[in-house]
């Protein structure tokens, strides 16, 4: 049998963290209390929660009744909570570690930690938004100095610092209903999830899996007594589906961080990727000269292409990171080339242009088929069709390079825009191009 034990933890040089803790993510203030006492009476001994929750005054309160009725011990215990998107800047860690300490009814936290990477403007709201409904992004995020900040306040306000150690959140995904999870549990006489967090833990994570049903903490931590075989280690590591495996949804930012940030129209010479990297304000201006020269759904497609392809930023592919490493240089080298294709007359040119929006185009068209690409069979599916979008780019291309189509009407082909007056679509257009 394993070493491992319900009193085991992960040690670094300044602190020994439980290997299982309870999380508190989006428990009410009635199911605390109830959680946490179901929580001790099984055995945790760690408590995960952080200043967005809004639930540490809650916790606050419920601990104080454990530690004052003599359940545990407040040095029994290792408590975690986090600094918020609206803090990431070291003017704020010292008055945010303080609220939370307040709400806690603390005099130390075992660890603090930075919540998101993603700093946002700091105010009243978790989440502030512009009048356009855009998270309003602090760019000025200094994550160096924010950690300096911390490490400042270790000693002065008794939170660990200067840690890094692997916490598994939120292990009960999909894999509950694989068969290979469901036969590993019944050979063992435990639950599908019992066997993903032991799995977890003989590869020296700690695991945080929340709940506030009694029932479901207790068996989340009756994971001591028994021991998967190399064989079902390596069972379960087969499982990884990598990027193509993420399947967390989260309420706190609906849809995911990224997603809940609504991009810009993307300019009209900017790349999708330098799009990306500032999302608060666009690096280039749309130049309007430029859009006159393109017809009104031409102007609409540029528009439109940063909703689509903006997707891409939280989302994946195996092989896609190579395309969109193409894609930027190319987009890149044609920066300063745009112009001439307006008020020049070439092919090449124009070629070279196509060939860049129609990988923004089947880009986006990935990411939206990886974000609904939920399992073996629907992974097939999205990478059959992710190949069929790639056959028709290419069509699109040889079809400019042959019939000398324009970017314009190319455009108009992938997008499926409106019919003419005569009723014809851009297809039937394009096979009269030889005529």
């Amino acid at each position: 049998m394993s070493s491992l034990n319900a009193n085991s933890y992960l040690e670094t040089s300044t602190m020994k963290m439980p290997i299982v803790g309870l999380g508190t993510w989006q428990a009410t203030e009635e199911q605390v209390d109830q959680a946490l006492n179901a929580a001790i009476d099984a055995g945790y001994r760690h408590i995960d929660t952080a200043f967005v929750y809004m639930n540490e005054a809650a916790i606050g309160k419920s601990l104080k009744k454990i530690f004052e009725n003599g359940k545990v011990k407040r040095e029994d215990m290792f408590i975690v909570t986090k600094l918020p998107n609206i803090a990431n800047d070291a003017k704020y860690v010292e008055d945010y570690i303080k609220r939370s300490l307040s709400d806690l009814q603390l005099d130390y936290i075992d660890l603090y930690l930075i919540h998101h990477p993603v700093g946002f403007v700091n105010g009243e709201e978790l989440i502030p938004k512009d009048e356009n409904g855009m998270v309003k992004l602090d760019m000025t995020t200094d994550h160096v100095a924010i950690w300096k900040k911390h490490c400042d306040f270790t000693k002065k306000l008794h939170a660990t610092n200067k840690t890094f150690i692997a916490k598994k959140f939120i292990p009960q995904l999909n894999p509950l209903t694989d068969p290979i999870v469901s036969q590993i549990a019944k050979a063992h006489d435990k639950t599908t999830a019992q066997v993903l967090l032991r799995h977890l833990l003989q590869k020296h994570f700690a695991v945080i899996p929340k709940s506030s049903n009694p029932e479901r903490i207790k068996q989340n931590f009756q994971v001591f007594d028994f021991e998967l075989t190399e064989r079902e280690m390596s069972d379960l590591d087969a499982l990884d589906r990598g990027n193509d495996g993420r399947l967390f949804k989260s309420t706190l930012f609906p849809g995911g961080l990224l997603r809940n940030i609504r991009l810009k129209p993307l300019p009209a010479i900017s790349n999708v990727m330098m799009h990306h990297l500032n999302v608060k304000q666009s690096i280039l201006k749309p130049n309007t000269v430029l859009f006159e020269k393109l017809d009104r759904n031409s102007k609409n497609i540029l528009k439109n292409f940063s909703t689509t392809t903006g997707r891409f930023a939280s989302a994946g592919g195996k092989y896609s990171a190579s395309l969109w490493t193409a894609e930027r240089i190319l987009s890149l080298s044609l920066l300063g080339l745009i112009p001439a294709i307006f008020f020049v007359e070439s092919k090449e040119l124009e070629t070279a242009m196509a060939t860049c929006v129609s990988l923004h185009a089947y880009l986006g068209m990935e990411s939206i088929l990886t974000d609904y690409a939920r399992g073996p069979l629907a992974s097939k599916i999205w990478k059959g069709l992710s190949i069929v979008m790639a056959v028709v780019m290419l069509a699109g291309l040889l079809n400019i390079i042959h019939n000398d189509v324009g970017l314009a009407e190319l455009l108009r082909l992938m997008w499926k825009l409106d019919k003419d007056e005569n009723g014809e679509g851009p297809v039937a257009k394009l096979l009269k191009s030889d005529d």
